[in-house]
């Protein structure tokens, strides 16, 4: 239990940090499934589907969105390492030592640091969320156009 208004801002405002990162594990863990729903699909429905109607616009375009599904995971894994999830504190101390701050003081300057840290990461949380949307898209696309190539002959 927070032992002040301050103390309890500062609780709150880690917590959402904490979540926001917890969004970015969930995404990149996710990424990995979409990764190997695709390929699995790819490799078991596509090849049945090649094997039978041969590259012809269903395939070709079902192999497209099999790609389309590999870019966003990519970029999800390369995004997820420019979040920032943690407060410089050497930099906060020098920041509120000469000004001889109070505990209060300085549980407030941190929920503000916070704050400003969530809104940088807020793109990126953004951006991550809506490829891994697009990926999932793909993979739909995917699976419906091997079966279509599949239905047609």
């Amino acid at each position: 239990m927070a032992a002040s208004v301050e103390e309890l801002a500062f609780d709150l405002a880690l917590d959402s940090l904490y979540t926001q990162r917890d969004v970015l594990a969930e995404v990149r863990s996710r990424t990995a499934t979409l990764l190997t729903a695709s390929s699995i699909v790819t490799s078991f429905v596509g090849g049945r589907a090649i094997d039978i109607s041969g590259l012809e616009v269903l395939t070709v375009t079902a192999i497209i969105a099999f790609v389309v599904t590999l870019a966003p995971a990519i970029y999800i894994v390369v995004a997820s390492a420019e979040g920032s999830f943690s407060i410089d504190g050497s930099r906060l101390y020098a920041d509120l030592a000469p000004a001889e701050a109070s505990l209060e003081e300085a549980y407030v300057a941190l929920a503000e640091e916070i704050r400003n840290v969530r809104g940088a990461n807020r793109a990126l949380v953004d951006r991550v969320l809506w490829s891994l949307r697009l990926g999932f898209g793909a993979l739909i696309l995917e699976v419906i156009l091997f079966l279509a190539a599949l239905a047609v002959h």
